[in-house]
């Protein structure tokens, strides 16, 4: 779970400014590789719980 999270942190940081999410539909599909070398896909967690966290920097 901890990998997950980082992975979709780093995710959210590289995304496109040009991405749209609309409320309501599903996220955009990604995939990054783990700290372990593995790939993991957002898609390969579906219905799993997926925690975002957000990192404010000023």
């Amino acid at each position: 779970m901890r990998i997950a999270i980082t992975l979709l942190t780093m995710a959210l940081m590289a995304a496109p400014a040009k991405a749209q999410t609309v409320v309501g539909q599903p996220a955009l599909d990604f995939s990054l590789e783990s700290l372990d070398g593995d790939l993991i896909t957002l898609s390969d967690l579906q219905g799993q719980v997926v925690l975002l966290f957000f990192l404010g920097y000023t």
